[in-house]
């Protein structure tokens, strides 16, 4: 434990180690607990209140010119409301001479990634390199590829760096940034590693930032000097409890969609037996279906999808059915979904490890089994991964027997609701239904106690009244013992 600080203590109505032998007890516990949490939450507020600090600092200023016009204007859309606000925003930060530190939240399919885009091509034609890590290499991966079919034909060099590369493309890619050559690299936390070396660092975009830690966040932007930070997530935040959560970054919302996508249909369904009928239609037609099974355990997570998978393909012998698992390898997750994306697997069997970023147009169903044991948000992340097309996307909720009416009623807010942050909102509100916001099985980092859906009522009072003084270095390296990993990295 920390040594006491006095101040804290008589603050928060409890020493430390008073709370930490109460917290063990059943008549002290709901005190000393609340304690605890308290004093989690003001040692994260101060860290980002400290990042905050460190970001008001001189950085190069970009200016979009030819290439980045060039880009826009090579799109096949044009870009939404949304896109275009987020991207003034973001050429404002750019050009201020004050390294950004914005954070753009938009819905799924809204269409982040263009805007991330537009700002590294940017960084690049100013003679900066940029690079974008994403926490799971199968999002890196596909990253990667939808940046160099946008900005290779501007000559522009796209890198990747992850696990299972060739000793060549490695090779080439750090001797790239080494050599401060102005180019792209797209990697997941790889790109953190000592080994990753960046001469001319401009401009850094993690993507999916939720599942860092504070300052894990700025991990990427450290390796150079006055580097931008563009955070982008897809996990509808209500904008009270981002800012509580993400203090430290500007917010901007993408709401809308891109022209052309229909809303997704989505219906709760009990009998199951017309399903079968349905999906051989879909496929028949060339469509693609997600079949999406709960991850009950680690160690059934294997078994509980290939028996579906095995299941399914009797049912559906010509549609190349595919498994797909957190345990599996990352090159055979890379292949499972290259199968789904190029049609030698028109139906997948997956856990949720689809659920934020991936991109195959040609997703027409996806199917959620044991949908109840789901939040709303996480069930819209899931919904998002079809109708990224102009064709009708459908969602299919397959409750288990055991639900009850309540939990009914809760999905079927999904058969009239489109809006990742309403959602959001209503799950809040029930408080009691899943995991509102998805934080929890998207990996929310940073918190050891304190749980900020759960506990929102209770963040917004304590943000009212803030702590004696500053937390000491122990009580930081207590409560965030990423913070010393993440200075060790970023040095």
């Amino acid at each position: 434990l920390p040594k006491a600080a006095a101040p804290w203590d008589e603050a928060l109505g409890m020493p430390l180690h008073e709370a930490f032998r109460l917290v063990h007890t059943q008549e002290g516990f709901a005190k000393a607990f609340a304690r605890l949490q308290r004093e989690e939450w003001h040692v994260h507020q101060h860290l980002l209140a400290e990042k905050r600090a460190e970001a008001q600092v001189a950085a190069p200023v970009i200016t979009p010119a030819g290439k980045t016009k060039a880009l826009l204007q090579a799109l096949p859309w044009a870009l939404t409301p949304a896109q275009e606000a987020a991207w003034r925003a973001i050429q404002a930060d750019l050009q201020s001479g004050r390294r950004m530190h914005r954070l753009v939240q938009g819905d799924v399919g809204s269409g982040k990634t263009v805007v991330a885009a537009l700002a590294c091509c940017a960084a690049v034609e100013n003679g900066w390199q940029a690079a974008l890590m994403s926490p799971t290499e199968v999002l890196a991966r596909q990253h990667h590829a939808a940046l160099s079919a946008w900005l290779a034909p501007l000559g522009i060099e796209v890198h990747l760096l992850v696990g299972g590369l060739r000793t060549g493309e490695r090779k080439a890619a750090l001797e790239a940034l080494r050599q401060g050559r102005p180019c792209v690299v797209v990697g997941t936390h790889a790109l953190i590693s000592d080994a990753v070396r960046f001469a001319r660092l401009g401009l850094a975009v993690v993507d999916e930032q939720h599942r860092f830690g504070v300052r894990q966040r700025w991990m990427l932007a450290e390796k150079g000097e006055g580097v931008h930070l563009l955070s982008m997530t897809a996990t509808p935040i209500p904008r009270s409890l981002a800012l509580a959560l993400y203090g430290d970054l500007d917010l901007t919302v993408m709401q809308g969609m891109p022209p052309g996508r229909k809303p997704v249909i989505t219906r709760v369904i009990r009998n199951r037996a017309p399903l079968r009928d349905a999906l051989r239609r879909m496929l028949d037609q060339g469509g693609r279906i997600y079949w999406i099974v709960p991850r009950v355990d680690a160690e059934d997570e294997d078994a509980n999808v290939s028996a579906r998978a095995r299941q399914l393909a009797r049912h559906f012998p010509d549609a190349g059915v595919r498994a797909l698992h957190g345990r599996m390898r990352a090159d055979e997750k890379a292949e499972a979904l290259s199968a789904f994306a190029d049609g030698r697997c028109r139906l997948l069997v997956s856990t949720t490890v689809v659920e934020v970023g991936v991109n195959v147009p040609e997703a027409r169903v996806i199917v959620i089994e044991q949908a109840e044991r789901y939040g709303l948000a996480q069930l819209h992340q899931l919904r998002g991964r079809v109708g990224r097309s102009d064709a009708q996307g459908y969602c299919i909720l397959l409750p288990s027997p055991q639900a009850g009416e309540a939990q009914l009623e809760r999905l079927r807010l999904l058969e009239r609701c489109h809006d990742g942050l309403a959602l959001a909102e209503e799950d809040l509100k029930r408080r009691g239904a899943g995991d509102p916001v998805g934080l929890r099985q998207s990996g929310e980092a940073g918190f050891r106690l304190l749980d900020p859906i759960y506990d929102a009522a209770e963040i917004r009072r304590w943000s009212e009244d803030p702590p004696p003084e500053p937390p000491t270095e122990a009580m930081i390296r207590f409560w965030k013992p990423e913070a010393d990993q993440g200075a060790k990295i970023g040095a």
